[in-house]
């Protein structure tokens, strides 16, 4: 500092700038292990979100491919490749089309900056490229039936998705949201002043089984402000929803053997870890569940649980036998390399039997054709499954306390 010198500080919004330029660049060695190619085509339109410069594109996925029509047709382009990012809107390249659809069922995942994913189809005639009507049929390719626009609150923040601690939230300013019907699922959402989750301005698609079984589709599905791609703000979602996609389709569950207990019974915990994409690739990765059971009143146990192989695993997890009467939450979290990648969450009740031996019963009366209920229904003694005959969906069955 020169003495004397007031302008020689950072202003406030510099040290945000750099701030978020530390933060992506504890990103960048994850990233730079990884293959990135961003189809980058001269004269190529954006439709529906604003245009992305090179340099942007650059200082968030540090080390990427830029690959035009030509090469992204080259079968050698894309061969290895982690990630394809799209970033010109709802445009999507046809004249590119097969290469790409074969890349996605090799287990390739993909990323798309702004707009409609996959909604305009856009081909070259002439030395020009002309825009196709908006339609589903690209997108139906991923699952992505339909897409429209949605009314968002100006007073609205972005969140991330309850549970996924990634490490910063960047705020997203933008014109339009859209909405996605199909296949997918909601990575971050802007919540308006009542908590509604009024739209998601990044959605998420697995695919762990079908015929692109290992990919990963990642949108970032809104029209900004301009300007915003390059900000520090727009910078960070695109680091951050590249690292996500990069990763590949990835399933955490938390399996509860009862979903109630009695006193003193143990709970039955297995963690579920399976990466179709590691499975695909014959890659290996190692990392860890945390596991954390709470009550009402706070955290009841932790414990960290060590991964040799995410490609597949099956984790117990060790629990207390001496929980009080109430409902737990039982959440996992998966990291590796010390980066966080997914989150999960279940529950179960532990509950006195004389909850169930005592108020009003639910009985029947006649034999299976003619049963009539006797009592109104109050409380259910418990519920079992039973897959229905016809269809492939689920109804719950009561079991019944026949009246004597």
């Amino acid at each position: 500092m020169i003495p004397g010198c007031f302008t020689c500080f950072p202003s406030p919004r510099r040290i945000v700038q750099l701030i978020s330029i530390a933060l992506l660049a504890a990103l960048s060695p994850v990233l730079l292990a990884a293959k990135t190619v961003v189809f980058w085509q001269p004269g190529f339109p954006t439709v529906d979100s604003e245009p992305v410069d090179r340099s942007t594109l650059d200082q968030a996925l540090g080390g990427a491919v830029f690959a035009d029509l030509k090469a992204l047709n080259d079968p050698a382009t894309l061969d290895g490749a982690d990630l394809l990012v799209l970033p010109y809107g709802s445009a999507v390249p046809a004249d590119a089309w097969q290469a790409i659809r074969t890349y996605l069922h090799d287990g390739g995942s993909l990323l798309v900056i702004g707009g409609q994913p996959l909604r305009v189809p856009v081909t070259e005639a002439n030395g020009k490229f002309v825009q196709e009507a908006p339609q589903d049929t690209y997108a139906r390719a991923l699952q992505f039936n339909h897409t429209y626009a949605v009314p968002v609150s100006s007073q609205a923040h972005f969140a991330w998705k309850h549970g996924y601690a990634f490490s910063q939230t960047p705020r997203i300013r933008a014109s339009r949201f859209f909405a996605v019907e199909g296949h997918l699922d909601g990575l971050g959402y802007m919540v308006d002043s009542t908590g509604l989750l009024a739209a998601s301005p990044v959605i998420v698609a697995d695919y762990g089984r079908g015929p692109m079984q290992g990919s990963r589709v990642v949108a970032l599905d809104f029209d900004p402000e301009p300007g915003y791609w390059q900000s520090p703000d727009g910078i960070a979602l695109i680091k951050q929803a590249a690292l996500y996609a990069s990763q590949g389709s990835t399933e955490l569950s938390v399996e509860l053997q009862f979903s109630t207990i009695r006193p003193g019974e143990t709970p039955q915990i297995t963690v579920h870890l399976n990466s179709p994409h590691l499975e695909k690739t014959h890659a290996k990765l190692a990392g860890e569940v945390r596991v954390q059971v709470s009550s009402e009143h706070g955290l009841v146990a932790s414990s960290t649980l060590p991964v040799t192989d995410a490609a597949a695993a099956n984790l117990t997890v060790p629990a207390k036998s001496d929980l009080a009467p109430g409902f737990y939450t039982v959440t996992a979290t998966f990291s590796a390399g010390g980066t966080f990648r997914e989150f999960y969450q279940n529950g179960f009740w532990v509950e006195p039997a004389t909850t169930v031996d005592s108020g009003p019963e639910l009985g029947v009366q006649g034999d299976f054709r003619s049963a009539q209920i006797t009592s109104p229904p109050k409380k259910m003694a418990g519920t079992s499954q039973a897959r229905a005959m016809h269809g492939c969906g689920r109804r719950i069955l009561p079991r019944w306390r026949p009246m004597a």
